[in-house]
């Protein structure tokens, strides 16, 4: 069914299968327990059918190192008709993470994977801010878009009549503690292994390469980032017909830049207002109601099995 409605030709990266994307759902079905996804702006999306044929790119912006709230997106857009190839750091391929990535959808964030996927008429999920929002520090503004003026994955989008469907992401940010940058990590007491884990890569490269790395308190050396169990909240932004776009002036694409970007920065907003009035932000509120909803369930049951045993001895 998803082959027939994203129109895909042969060749060119992997396609992504029902199997896969139901094999995710039972990976992270627990973490969507706990997590318990806020999702809005679904009347925005375009509908999978009509838009045979045509490429759809979902840009948003990237929190917190990416592992927390994407595996819940791509498996939301999943329930609603679209089979996505998230575009992850290459970095990732350097060791195990990317064939995890690989095997549910995603692919490198290269120029060539994005245009073979584009050309496909796929379903891409893409984050412009990449590695500058990843790294942002708590110093800054929490949620400030870091995307450059003209972005390449606008002529790329125009070139394959692509539909734009910005989207905003909260809750990833405030889960984990702020991840160190590269050069505090090389002039701490942990410098030496960070090196070596570097290897071939030089450092110029690896500054723009290397992922955030978490750190233990008071220690300096890399750690696991422990998660807080902040609920994500997810909105879709109404979408942005690139054809609606001059194909060849430049000022075309600052204005398409423009359009995707103040979407996302005002689906943020909505985001953070949404959140602060939401009952159930934290987990402890979240799980009172996920048992208040449980019992009535529960009683129902008994007293229908009640009604069956007096039927019974009759």
């Amino acid at each position: 069914v998803l082959e027939r409605i994203q129109g895909r030709r042969a060749g060119g990266p992997r396609s992504v299968t029902d199997e896969d994307m139901e094999g995710l759902g039972r990976v992270i079905n627990s973490w969507k327990q706990l997590t318990s996804p806020y999702v809005s702006g679904v009347g925005n999306l375009p509908d999978p059918i009509e838009a045979v044929g045509r490429p759809v790119l979902f840009v948003g912006n990237h929190t917190s190192l990416g592992m927390y709230d994407l595996p819940l997106l791509v498996h939301e857009l999943y329930l609603r008709g679209f089979s996505c190839r998230a575009l992850a750091h290459p970095m990732h391929w350097l060791g195990p993470t990317g064939q995890v990535i690989e095997r549910f959808g995603g692919a490198k964030a290269t120029p060539y994977e994005a245009h073979q996927l584009l050309k496909n008429r796929e379903h891409l999920l893409l984050f412009p801010g990449g590695k500058g929002e990843v790294t942002t520090n708590r110093s800054e503004s929490t949620y400030r878009l870091h995307w450059r003026e003209h972005a390449d994955y606008v002529a790329m989008a125009k070139r394959f009549n692509a539909i734009i469907v910005p989207f905003a992401a909260l809750g990833a940010d405030d889960t984990f503690a702020e991840p160190t940058r590269l050069e505090d990590l090389l002039s701490g007491p942990a410098g030496p292994l960070v090196r070596s884990l570097i290897g071939e890569l030089s450092l110029e490269a690896a500054e723009s390469e290397v992922n955030p790395i978490a750190v233990l308190p008071d220690l300096g050396l890399p750690g696991l980032p422990l998660p807080s169990l902040q609920r994500v909240y997810i909105h879709f932004c109404d979408p942005v017909d690139t054809s609606e776009f001059e194909a060849e002036a430049e000022e075309g694409d600052g204005a398409l830049v423009a359009a995707v970007h103040g979407a996302v920065e005002s689906g943020v907003q909505r985001l953070m207002k949404t959140r602060e009035a939401d009952p159930e932000r934290g987990l402890q509120e979240r799980l009172l109601a996920k048992a208040s909803g449980f019992v009535p369930q529960t009683s129902r049951l008994m007293a229908s099995y009640g009604d069956m045993v007096d039927g019974l001895k009759d």
